[in-house]
Parts: C-alpha cells; structure tokens; sequence
C-alpha cells in the first residue's frame, strides 16, 4: 500500500494539536507574542513566524530560543541586528 508520512498521519488524526498549528503562520507568531518574545524589529514575532520559526522559551530569564516547526532546529543568542 501507500506509505505513511508521520506528519501527514499527525495532522489527519489530530489537527487541533498545537503542534500542528504552529504549520501557520499565524500561530507561530502567536507563540512569540503571547510568550513575550524578547525581540524586535528585523528579528521581530512576524518575521520569525514567517521564516519558519516558532518560539519555545526555557525556563532561563531572557531565553530567545526559537525552533524550525518542521526540521526541529533549535537557534538562540538572537543580537539585535540579525536579519
């Protein structure tokens, strides 16, 4: 038979998972927003979101980690003119 794609079967069964919701745009910038992303500017919630980012603070003050939705990457130390 057809073979199974893991992110397809997850959004078929579960698309009320946040995780799958972080495959839009809109939620992704929502969770720099309501997070309270340290950034701004070029570095700013929309243009993160848009770049594919959602954002997943630790438990440390200050923490900007910011992680790829579908390849899992994971970048932090976020400086104020990064682009």
């Amino acid at each position: 038979g057809p073979v199974d794609v893991a992110w397809d079967e997850h959004v078929s069964h579960s698309g009320v998972c946040p995780l799958v919701s972080l495959g839009e745009q809109v939620n992704r910038e929502l969770t720099f927003t309501l997070a309270g992303w340290p950034h701004s500017g070029s570095i700013g919630p929309s243009k993160m979101a848009k770049a594919g980012f959602f954002y997943w603070p630790k438990l440390e003050e200050e923490d900007d980690t910011a992680i790829c939705v579908q390849c899992g990457l994971a970048l932090d130390g976020w400086e104020p003119n990064d682009d």
